[in-house]
């Protein structure tokens, strides 16, 4: 799984359930309720994409809803191990993101197996009178898992560097991978988004994200960054 990158571009919300029953505690209404979670949620729709895993000697899926490894379509346990065997060694189980803030506040999103789902797709609008909101069609866009290999990159770069002359003879029927074309790497910075997302290559230094240019999504393919570094979202100087 260290050559297989997944991910998943979605913000959370923090611990609805416990809002819902402090709403509960001042007398609102259920509908009230229902009004101010719905504010909070853009009127989005938990995540529905899952994503089968099958690679080496695995077989899993992944929820865009926060749930992990189990095959909700048949109710049954789904990390299986040797692939094809049948046979599971965990059921389920889910994202958990904590931490505190500039205040020293606890701030802690949970999956539950039967419990609320605290993820929504999309990235949240980071500047302005609409920070940490979104908008439901920019949570539809992306609901959805981005999957790559690091052989397509290597390919992909070893591809772009050989003289367009030889391309046809050393690469012959070679395609640039759409998720290559497609990565995530901007949002729509003029919605007030972070122009940033997905981590990538800048070839050119250019600041944007273009395959036309050398740009790929980022895997560090010639250990020029400490171990342990977090990846820039662009070319490291």
């Amino acid at each position: 799984m260290s050559r297989v990158v997944i991910i998943s571009v979605f913000f959370s919300l923090f611990s609805l359930l416990g809002n819902a029953k402090e709403y509960k505690k001042v007398g609102t209404t259920q509908s009230s309720q229902e009004s101010q979670i719905k504010g909070l949620t853009a009127a989005c729709q938990p995540g529905k994409t899952i994503t089968e895993i099958s690679l080496n000697n695995l077989r899993t899926f992944i929820h865009m809803d926060g749930i992990l490894w189990t095959d909700m379509s048949g109710g049954t346990a789904g990390y299986e191990i040797p692939k094809g065997s049948g046979k599971t060694s965990v059921y389920a189980g889910g994202i958990w993101i904590g931490g505190t803030d500039v205040n020293g506040q606890l701030k802690l999103t949970a999956v539950r197996f039967k419990g609320d789902r605290n993820y929504w797709p999309g990235p949240l609008i980071m500047n302005g009178e609409q920070r940490g909101t979104t908008d439901v069609e920019v949570c539809y866009q992306y609901d959805k898992h981005f999957q790559i290999t690091r052989y397509q990159v290597e390919a992909f770069r070893e591809w772009y560097n050989t003289p367009v002359a030889e391309r046809d003879f050393e690469f012959k029927g070679y395609s640039i991978p759409q998720i290559i074309l497609d990565w995530p790497a901007h949002a729509d910075a003029a919605g007030g988004y972070d122009f940033y997302l997905a981590p990538f290559w800048d070839n050119n230094d250019d600041g944007l994200y273009n395959p036309a240019d050398g740009d790929y999504p980022f895997y560090d393919l010639d250990g020029i960054l400490p171990c342990g570094t977090t990846r820039e979202l662009r070319r490291p100087r």
